[in-house]
């Protein structure tokens, strides 16, 4: 899974039964503009859209 923030830098998130977490620089500010993408075990996209 990553995050994309608005400037273009991409966030690799953490996965763990399901649920996953990503620490996001403070100036990550607006949410409604970072895109979520989530993969499946073979790499293959299974979701993307925005993070909100």
């Amino acid at each position: 899974m990553e995050i994309e923030l608005p400037d273009g830098a991409v966030l690799p998130a953490d996965v763990a039964n399901g649920t996953f977490a990503v620490l996001l620089p403070p100036e990550a500010t607006d949410s409604s503009r970072v895109v979520c993408r989530a993969y499946a075990a073979d790499g293959s996209l299974v979701y993307q859209g925005l993070f909100t």
